[in-house]
């Protein structure tokens, strides 16, 4: 019944899709991001088959050709945050990660575009929210655009909402804002698992499920990115960066808690820490791999630009070398025929008595043949 459901829910994506993209020509940049995010925010369900990356490149690109697409872009974000209570936290996380995306790539066609509804429908995600996986990366975001994005005067009011939430969270619980944001401190990350942790214990159920999940979402996403980035563009991608380092962390914090000892985890518990940790292993080992790829071609790119074509060597190498320099004879002089009947060795390269036996042998020779000898050696 499951996988019958699961096939008929498939088969429904593209007509859900058509439906909502009907204002706009099939092939046009608004239908394709509509499309695109559509099956982007979904494929991170339960049935996920680890294939997000695919429509990242297409959403931007989407987005970057058309302020009209952007703008489409941004408006189905909302849709999908628009409900915070939804049971379907992965679409609202993937929604998330495309705000972050987005605002770097296309930039402001895309932030234009947050508008009161916008910032309000931000709000009630920050105040109503109950997945802690959403709160968590919604408040390393606002946290993110609010500083590091503080140029950019479209966000200036959702980083000013951001402010007042932060400000009436940390009154309201006399601490700062909760595990999920820290004060801006340069240097260092705003993330709970960049955060220097060394449990002794589990925390509690509730938080430890959504430690896990967030580990899983983010090394999901570090694969996607590895293998959506192109090689030249490796270290110049900043959320490559961000991800690499937030499995790093979550790494040793999931193995903080495979060694908990008060209270120690049971043995589901031990089974899904080990597994969560293999894939964090298996994310940043494909990550380091690909590093040494982006490295290395970016050696040979900086050592193409110091030697000359293939072509040019290969036409270089055919060009025949230029004789040196012979003393052109008088006009007059007799020219003499170089003996071809032996092979010239060198005097130096013959053994001693080898070298009496081939004297002894030219003052054998008759005495017409020894002139032309004589001029061979000595031009």
């Amino acid at each position: 019944m499951i996988s019958i459901l699961t096939r008929l829910r498939r088969l429904s994506r593209p007509a859900q899709s058509a439906s909502r993209s009907t204002s706009h020509p099939p092939d046009s940049p608004e239908a394709v991001v509509l499309a695109e995010l559509t099956a982007f925010c979904e494929s991170g369900g339960p049935n996920n088959t680890g294939d997000e990356y695919l429509h990242l490149p297409a959403i931007v690109e989407a987005a970057e050709s058309s302020p009209t697409a952007a703008k489409a872009a941004a408006d189905a974000i909302r849709r999908v945050l628009s409900n915070p209570n939804s049971k379907k936290g992965y679409k609202q996380y993937n929604a998330i990660m495309l705000i972050r995306i987005l605002v770097d790539n296309p930039g402001t066609t895309f932030t234009c575009n947050f508008d009161a509804k916008f910032v309000s429908m931000i709000k009630d995600m920050l105040r109503e929210g109950r997945d802690m996986s959403v709160q968590q990366i919604l408040r390393e975001t606002l946290e993110f655009l609010s500083v590091q994005k503080s140029y950019d005067t479209n966000l200036a009011p959702l980083s000013e909402m951001w402010k007042r939430e932060k400000a009436k969270f940390e009154k309201a619980m006399g601490v700062s804002a909760g595990p999920w944001v820290q004060p801006y401190n340069p240097g260092q990350r705003d993330d709970y698992f960049a955060r220097q942790h060394r449990p002794r214990g589990l925390p509690p159920l509730e938080e430890l499920t959504a430690r896990i999940a967030e580990a899983n979402t983010s090394a999901s996403l570090l694969l996607q990115l590895v293998q959506s980035t192109p090689t030249a563009e490796f270290y110049s991608n900043d959320l490559l960066k961000e991800f690499s380092t937030r499995c790093q962390t979550a790494s040793r914090s999931i193995q903080g808690y495979m060694n908990a000892t008060n209270p120690a985890p049971d043995e589901d518990t031990m089974l899904t820490l080990i597994e969560t940790n293999d894939k964090l292993s298996v994310a940043f080992s494909k990550y380091q791999r690909a590093a040494v790829i982006a490295r290395r071609n970016a050696s040979r790119t900086d050592t193409q630009q110091e030697i000359p074509p293939v072509s040019q060597q290969w036409s270089d190498q055919q060009q025949p070398p230029q004789p040196p320099y012979l003393h052109q004879p008088e006009p007059g002089q007799q020219n003499y025929e170089v003996p071809t009947g032996k092979r010239s060795v060198p005097l130096l390269s013959i053994p001693r008595k080898a070298l009496n036996k081939f004297r002894s042998d030219k003052q054998g020779q008759p005495m017409d043949a020894q002139p032309q000898l004589h001029q061979y050696q000595h031009p």
